[in-house]
């Protein structure tokens, strides 16, 4: 699950899920598969872990986990050389009350986005340093916003969210990457307003993608009819 490319795109990380059938525990593990020799590099895990971006030196994995509480998720920086991830990862942002998800690396690495999800009904952007430090919040707590992506110049981050309107849509908010700050109010990207086309709802399989000129979402289109039965008592 959860594929990632390392940014030079010759490596894979993703997570295995291996259950032992002999018993009821379940192992996590982090696998980095090298696509030229297609040798996986195993990195065992005694708690659940998400990764989702790599540092662009390729040295780092990006990621959340539960190892030190098991009801919330916490960012983690794990070396890619690690022989024992939780050992050797480094937690760079953790609250007792929320749990984290959805973690990018700015283009020059100095920042981390992030959302933090406190109810059901609302989710909170935030960045924090590299090196971990305070939280930066970046979006209002009454709303839901949701999968941070940086853009390449690491000037603007866009996130999705249900602001003002009730629908979910891309918005954006300036970034100043020397001062790590949001600049000004958050602006509008699209605008789908209208049930039978929206954003695709279920946020939590849903993301997108960005190049230099490209926004990438999926798009859920519903129609529906109403039909009569004739002679349904025959």
């Amino acid at each position: 699950m959860y594929p990632h490319w390392s940014r030079d795109a010759t490596r894979i990380s993703y997570k295995r899920v291996v259950w032992n059938p002999e018993h009821t525990d379940t192992k996590f593990e982090i696998v980095i598969l090298h696509l030229g020799s297609n040798e996986e590099q195993v990195l065992p895990l005694e708690a659940d872990a998400i990764v989702s971006d790599w540092s662009a030196d390729g040295q780092w994995l990006l990621g959340i986990t539960d190892y030190q509480n098991r009801r919330h998720f916490s960012v983690c920086l794990i070396p890619v050389s690690a022989t024992h991830a939780e050992k050797e990862m480094r937690v760079v942002a953790s609250d007792s009350a929320d749990s984290f998800f959805a973690q990018r690396f700015s283009p020059d690495d100095r920042w981390i986005s992030f959302n933090a999800v406190k109810t059901r009904a609302s989710s909170t952007i935030y960045v924090v340093p590299w090196s971990g430090g305070n939280k930066i919040r970046i979006t209002d707590d009454k709303y839901w916003s949701d999968k941070p992506h940086w853009s390449p110049d690491g000037k603007i981050l866009y996130f999705v969210s249900n602001h003002t309107t009730g629908f979910f849509n891309v918005w954006g908010i300036h970034f100043d990457p020397q001062e790590g700050k949001p600049i000004g109010e958050p602006f509008q990207v699209t605008s789908y307003e209208d049930p039978g086309k929206m954003i695709w709802p279920s946020l939590v399989q849903m993301t997108l993608s960005l190049t230099e000129d490209r926004l990438v979402l999926p798009i859920q289109e519903v129609t529906g009819s109403i039909w009569m039965l004739e002679k349904v008592d025959r």
